[in-house]
């Protein structure tokens, strides 16, 4: 499902569960804004507290490419949704050159 537009923030104010949620763009406190309206009314405000929210970077992943499929796997302590967050900041990406 590729929202743009109107219907990007009517789906920002009232989500729906979905299996993945791909937020991009510039500039990115924009978009962490919108994650967190998106999780608040997925998981609830105290879902970071209950422990409910895992939050990975993706050079975490890079190094262990297991932890995503493991985060979305784990069996909270606490009962309700769980949330796996992901962040990718190309900022600190360095990239090979060839010679």
């Amino acid at each position: 499902m590729k929202l743009t537009g109107k219907d990007a923030a009517s789906f920002c104010l009232n989500p729906k569960p979905a299996p993945a949620i791909l937020l991009h763009g510039e500039p990115e406190s924009k978009i962490l804004r919108k994650y967190q309206s998106i999780s608040e009314r997925l998981v609830g405000e105290n879902a970071k507290t209950e422990m409910r929210v895992t939050e990975l970077s993706g050079a975490e992943i890079r190094k262990d490419k297991v932890l995503a499929i493991d985060a979305t796997k784990a069996i909270g302590f606490f009962p309700g949704p769980q949330m796996v967050f992901i962040t990718v900041s190309y900022t600190h990406l360095t990239l090979p050159t060839k010679a």
